[in-house]
C-alpha cells in the first residue's frame, strides 16, 4: 500500500478490527452498520486491498450503476487494481479484486473462480431474489455487508445472513466529531396520510402520487427552497416518474436549472445529469428511487422530501445523501413537505439496531423530540422552549396535576391517567365538529395518521350510546 495514500479514520479502522476479530472467532458472516457519509466503501476498499495482497480473491458487490461508478472511482484513488463485472465493461477476471453488479454477476458466475472475502453494499437487499441467488452459489466465504438503515419493511431480518453485527458510530457522534454536517429541519406542510392504503409495508405509489402531485405542495416546496436555500444544490424525492417530471418542471418555472431522472433515464443521460448536479450546473436534483441509496454527492446542501413513507430505512437513506461535509457548507436544510420526520424522529435520533428484524418496534416508537415552529416552520426538539431557527416563543401548557388526597400524594394508576388523558383531549379539540376540523386539529397538534377518523367515529359512537 501506498503510504502517502489516504488511510482510514480511528473510529473506521476499529470496526475494521471488529470485523476481523469476529472472523477469527468462527463468525463468517458480518453486518457492519455506519450512518451514510460514515465512509463505508472507503474503509472497505482498504480491507479488500489488503485481503488481495495475500493472494487472496474478492468482490464488492454493488446493485445500481451509480454505486458502480462512484466505486470505481473510490477504488482507483485508493490504488487498488481491480476488475468490473458489469454489462458493458471487459470482462477481467484475473484481477484479485473485483467491482460486481449483482445482476451481472448472477448472469456470469457460474464461469467466475469462486472468491474468499465478499463485501457487499446496501445489505439490506440481501433477502432479494437476485442477492440470494448470487449467495447461494458463492458458497461459503467471509462476508462483510455494508448498510446504513439494516432494516426492511417486510420484517424480515438479517440474522439469516450475519452472525455478528459490528456497530460504527452513530450520527449523532459522526456530527459532533466533525465527520458529517449538522442540520436544521423545516416541515412547511404536512400532507394527511390517514387514508393511503400499505402494501408491501409502504404507502400505494399510485395513492401517494395523487396526494402529494398537487400545485399546493410542489408550490410551497419551491418558495420554501427559495426562502432557506435559494440557488444552493437540493435533491428532490419523489412519488412517482409523473410526479417527479412535474417538480423539476415547476422548478424550472421558477428560474431554477432542475432536471429529473428515474430508473427509465438513459444511462448517459443519468450519468451526465448527477455529474452536472455534483458540478453546480444543476440546482435541484429530482428523482425516483435513483438517489435514495448509496449516492455519494458531498456538496448538496439541501433535502426536499415529497414523498411520504411509511420505510424508517428509505427516510433515512434519503435524508442522509445530505450528511456529507463540503468546503463552504454550513449545515444541510431538510424541507419535509411530507411530514416524514414527523413520523421518525430527527435524522440523528438514537435508535437500536439488531439482526433479529425486529422492525417494527423501531417503526411505530413515537416520534417523540419534534414540534413545528407555527411562524418559521422549522423543527424543533420537544424540550425546547423556543425555536432553533427564529426564536419564537413555544406556548407552554400547564402540566397536569396529580390527585392529592388528605395531604398525602397518591399515585396515579394507569387507568386513571389513561383516562386523564382523554379527558383532557376530548377539552382540546371540543368545538372541532367535522371530520376535516378534527384533522386539522390533528396536523397541529402533531398527532399520528388515523388520529380524527378514529377520534371521530368514536366520539360519534358515544353520541349514539347516549341517546341509546
Amino acid at each position: 500500500m501506498d503510504m502517502t495514500a489516504p488511510t482510514p479514520h480511528a473510529h473506521q479502522a476499529k470496526n475494521i478490527e471488529e470485523i476481523r476479530a469476529w472472523f477469527r472467532r468462527g463468525i463468517q458472516a458480518v453486518l457492519w452498520y455506519l450512518p451514510t457519509g460514515g465512509g463505508k466503501s472507503f474503509a472497505a476498499g482498504f480491507m479488500l486491498l489488503a485481503a488481495s495482497v495475500t493472494g487472496k480473491r474478492c468482490w464488492f458487490i454493488v446493485h445500481r450503476r451509480e454505486l458502480l461508478r462512484q466505486t470505481m472511482r473510490l477504488f482507483k484513488m485508493l490504488g487498488i487494481d481491480f476488475g468490473v463485472i458489469a454489462a458493458g465493461f471487459p470482462e477481467q477476471s484475473s484481477k484479485l479484486v473485483q467491482i460486481c453488479s449483482v445482476n451481472t454477476l448472477a448472469r456470469r458466475i457460474d464461469r467466475l473462480a469462486k472468491p474468499q472475502l465478499v463485501i457487499q453494499d446496501e445489505c439490506h437487499h440481501l433477502p432479494c431474489k437476485s442477492w440470494s441467488d448470487v449467495l447461494a452459489k458463492i458458497g461459503k466465504c467471509f462476508m462483510v455487508g455494508l448498510s446504513a438503515s439494516p432494516c426492511r419493511n417486510d420484517g424480515r431480518g438479517l440474522g439469516n445472513y450475519f452472525g455478528a453485527m459490528v456497530h460504527g458510530l452513530s450520527i449523532k457522534e459522526l456530527i459532533s466529531q466533525g465527520y458529517l454536517s449538522p442540520f436544521r429541519t423545516f416541515v412547511p406542510a404536512i400532507v394527511d396520510t390517514s387514508g393511503l392504503h400499505v402494501r408491501g409495508g409502504d404507502y400505494v405509489t399510485s395513492e401517494t402520487e395523487a396526494l402529494v402531485d398537487k400545485p399546493s405542495i410542489t408550490g410551497c416546496a419551491v418558495s420554501e427552497y427559495r426562502k432557506h436555500c435559494d440557488g444552493k444544490r437540493a435533491i428532490v424525492f419523489c412519488a412517482s416518474i409523473k410526479h417527479s417530471q412535474h417538480v423539476a418542471q415547476q422548478f424550472r418555472e421558477a428560474g431554477y436549472a432542475a432536471v429529473h431522472i428515474d430508473g427509465t433515464t438513459d444511462d448517459q443521460i443519468r450519468d451526465m445529469a448527477i455529474d452536472d448536479f455534483e458540478r453546480g450546473a444543476i440546482q435541484v436534483l429530482c428523482n425516483v428511487d435513483i438517489c435514495g441509496e448509496g449516492l455519494s454527492i458531498n456538496a448538496i446542501e439541501c433535502v426536499i422530501l415529497l414523498r411520504p413513507t411509511q420505510s424508517l430505512g428509505l427516510y433515512i437513506q434519503q435524508v442522509g445523501r445530505g450528511l456529507r461535509t463540503w468546503p463552504g457548507k454550513e449545515c444541510l436544510t431538510i424541507l419535509d413537505n411530507v411530514g416524514n420526520t414527523m413520523r421518525f424522529d430527527f435524522i440523528d435520533a438514537d435508535r437500536e439496531w439488531t439482526l433479529s428484524g425486529d422492525v417494527e418496534k423501531i417503526k411505530k416508537k413515537p416520534a417523540i423530540g419534534i414540534r413545528v415552529c407555527p411562524k418559521c416552520f422549522a423543527a424543533s426538539p420537544a424540550r425546547a422552549t423556543t425555536c432553533v431557527e427564529c426564536g419564537a416563543k413555544f406556548e407552554v401548557k400547564p402540566r397536569q396535576e396529580i390527585d392529592e388526597r388528605d395531604g398525602e400524594l397518591v399515585e396515579l394508576s394507569a387507568a386513571e391517567s389513561a383516562e386523564k388523558r382523554a379527558k383532557l383531549k376530548e377539552r382540546q379539540f371540543t368545538g372541532y365538529a367535522s371530520l376535516e376540523q378534527l384533522k386539522e386539529f390533528g396536523r397541529r397538534k402533531g398527532y399520528s395518521p388515523g388520529w380524527a377518523e378514529y377520534r371521530f367515529h368514536a366520539r360519534e359512537a358515544k353520541k349514539m350510546r347516549k341517546k341509546a
